[in-house]
């Protein structure tokens, strides 16, 4: 039996004073975990959604953690989600991955001006979702690459089964 112990990273759920922690691997000879445990009168609160037993498995949690993202990393994907996440941009996005388009005829078929569609294409094209190339006086856009198309395309997906 171990002592008691307080596992802040379940601050997020119900489980606020910790009762008790056993270690299972040595009585049941599996691998080691924990089980963690919140007081009786936490667990008729709990939500339904919520474990009223917190089993922690803890092999597995080492060697999920060694295999984290860099902070970089997902900063770039939660900021990329994040400029994908603006409605205007998504129409905007979903327009470029029929056909590239000028920006001027960009904004006419979403009813925008071209001042307001130019400040979200400049927002993705800082993300490299988007790419532009001069034809003498007119700039058209299109998709970067089909990573965008894909991002895109398996959100649109999921959304649709619902």
């Amino acid at each position: 039996m171990v002592g008691l112990t307080e596992a802040p990273y379940f601050d997020t759920f119900s489980i606020i004073k910790i009762l008790r922690v056993r270690d299972l691997g040595a009585m049941q000879g599996r691998k080691r975990q924990r089980v963690i445990t919140a007081p009786s009168s936490n667990r008729s609160k709990a939500s339904p959604d919520v474990c009223e037993v917190a089993v922690i498995h803890e092999d597995k949690v080492r060697a999920l953690k060694e295999r984290l993202l860099s902070g970089r990393i997902v900063q770039g994907v939660a900021e990329i989600f994040k400029v994908m996440g603006d409605p205007t941009r998504a129409q905007i996005v979903h327009t470029l991955a029929q056909e590239e388009l000028c920006v001027c005829d960009l904004a006419a078929v979403l009813g925008m001006g071209v001042s307001a569609v130019s400040h979200h294409l400049r927002v993705l094209r800082n993300l490299r979702l988007v790419k532009f190339r001069k034809d003498g006086r007119i700039v058209y856009y299109s998709l970067d690459d089909e990573h965008v198309m894909s991002i895109f395309t398996e959100g649109l997906r999921h959304v649709k089964e619902q």
